[in-house]
């Protein structure tokens, strides 16, 4: 075996230890765009967050101008949806999405709750007249129909940046195709594995973020379309497992065609066991979500380490 062959065969079976398809890509763009993506998270969620507070705050000083008796304990509402938003939005900006989350739950959720109890009994207490009751229901109509507007804007925001994730994903995968065609691989699989993601959850994603005209529609879109994984009862199209499959089955192949020692072809043969097993898994899985049962990364990651023990030996 010629010394630079077995150095590009150890450095292509080493890519494919990465447990996250952050880790699959080779390009800096991918891994720049992830992180991106993870800003936009926050952002999008704070920007949603941000259109229930300016609902609420609206429609209680619009209350507020209806019912007066009811201006104490409504103000009072207001004011701790304006503390509970400040800082909401320093975890925003600091970036912790578990802390972010956390305080949504623990903090924000149960604000919003509250508030709607307060508003109930405060109108109650009032003793509205009906010219009054009425009154409300018409500014509710008129800003709920701002809010529906502003939560469609956001998670459309956030669709279109996830979406820009997946077409730079699926370019870093084909030039990582292409850049190990050159390395003299076949990359056939690896070409197909690019393609059918595209057709099946790239495009089906984008036009159902053009055609969507209400948030629902947005919010079916993004947790139907999964380029890797993450999508519990949408399309998963498990693109980092199918491309690390077929890479690493190329190498294996690659070997194959050497003179190898009886160590090398044992070691061999153990990765073609964990490999028909990730195969197997892959299959099993379709485009669900993961399971226990057909999680095909640890299999992976074993071939790759019997194909790194059979480039050393």
């Amino acid at each position: 075996m010629r010394a630079n062959s077995l150095q590009y065969l150890l450095l292509a079976a080493i890519a494919i230890t990465g447990m996250t398809y952050a880790a699959m890509g080779s390009s800096v763009a991918l891994s720049a765009r992830l992180n991106q993506l993870n800003g936009t998270l926050l952002q999008t969620a704070f920007a949603q967050a941000n259109c229930k507070v300016n609902f609420t705050v609206s429609y209680l000083d619009q209350a507020i101008q209806v019912i007066p008796n009811a201006s104490t304990q409504l103000s009072g509402s207001i004011s701790t949806l304006d503390q509970v938003s400040i800082q909401l939005q320093s975890y925003e900006s600091g970036g912790s999405v578990s802390s972010y989350r956390a305080y949504v739950t623990g903090a924000f959720d149960p604000a919003l709750s509250s508030i709607r109890s307060v508003f109930k009994t405060a109108v109650r207490s009032a003793n509205p007249t009906p010219s009054q009751v009425q009154q409300l229901y018409r500014d509710y109509n008129s800003t709920i129909s701002q809010y529906r507007q502003c939560e469609f804007s956001s998670l459309k925001q956030f669709a279109l940046n996830k979406l820009s994730y997946y077409q730079t994903a699926l370019s870093s995968y084909q030039q990582e195709a292409i850049n190990l065609s050159a390395k003299g691989l076949q990359v056939g699989a690896m070409e197909s594995d690019v393609s059918t993601a595209n057709s099946t959850i790239v495009l089906p994603f984008s036009a159902a973020i053009n055609s969507a005209t209400n948030a629902s529609q947005l919010e079916a879109a993004i947790r139907g379309y999964c380029l890797f994984d993450g999508c519990s009862g949408g399309l998963n199209g498990h693109l980092a497992a199918h491309f690390g499959y077929d890479k690493l089955s190329a190498v294996a192949a690659k070997l194959q065609t050497y003179n190898l020692t009886a160590n090398q072809t044992a070691e061999l043969n153990t990765a073609r066991g964990y490999l028909s097993a990730a195969d197997s898994a892959l299959s099993q899985a379709g485009t669900s979500g993961y399971t226990a049962a057909t999680d095909p990364w640890g299999d992976l990651h074993n071939a790759s380490a019997a194909l790194r023990l059979a480039l050393k030996r």
